[in-house]
């Protein structure tokens, strides 16, 4: 019973991403990783066509999350008519930084502004509350549950599956992973010099 329930806290977003016809693609550099996500030519939600107005006409959406250490991430979402270049569409740009409290504590911040239906001060209180359900009501609880059945485990040491959607994150644990490496073999040598 447990398990169903991360089951569905997990995939919670996946409405959000109109599963069936996206394209992932994901570069990475010694100092970022980037996640693009591009869903060509659908037909948007209601709550997602209006702004831009396109009513019944498909639509492009375009996810760019960029990761750079410690933890720090950048989205920006674009929508636009399909085949519409960038700059004609609706825009959120959204901010997340990490920040490790404890072995098994983080605080997380997030903002996020948009391009659309500026001054409208319901839309900026239905943005806010949806980006709250998003981490406290969706992320916050699978996270949590995750976090406990790891018991402080290293992900790759427990034989975890690993889908094409990890690529970013497992891109991102590997970077974390040869930073921190680094970082401690330059502590040694310091310690060995004097």
């Amino acid at each position: 019973m447990e398990r169903a329930g991360i089951r569905r806290a997990a995939c919670s977003h996946a409405r959000d991403l109109r599963a069936s016809c996206r394209k992932q693609t994901v570069t990475a550099t010694d100092r970022e990783v980037v996640s693009i996500w591009e869903i060509p030519n659908f037909v948007a939600p209601a709550g997602l066509a209006r702004y831009i107005n396109s009513g019944d006409k498909p639509v492009d959406q375009r996810l760019d999350m960029r990761w750079n250490p410690g933890s720090s991430l950048r989205l920006q979402i674009c929508i636009t008519l399909a085949g519409e270049p960038p700059e004609n569409g609706a825009h959120t740009f959204a901010t997340h930084v990490l920040t490790p409290e404890t072995e098994l504590s983080t605080h997380y911040f997030y903002a996020a502004s948009r391009t659309y239906m500026l001054g409208d001060a319901n839309e900026t209180e239905a943005n806010r509350e949806r980006n709250r359900h998003a981490f406290e009501d969706e992320d916050k609880p699978m996270i949590e549950a995750v976090q406990e059945r790891m018991r402080g485990s290293d992900l790759f040491e427990l034989g975890a599956t690993m889908l094409g959607t990890d690529a970013a994150a497992i891109r991102v644990r590997r970077l974390l992973a040869d930073l921190i490496k680094e970082e401690e073999a330059g502590s040694i040598m310091q310690h060995a010099h004097e």
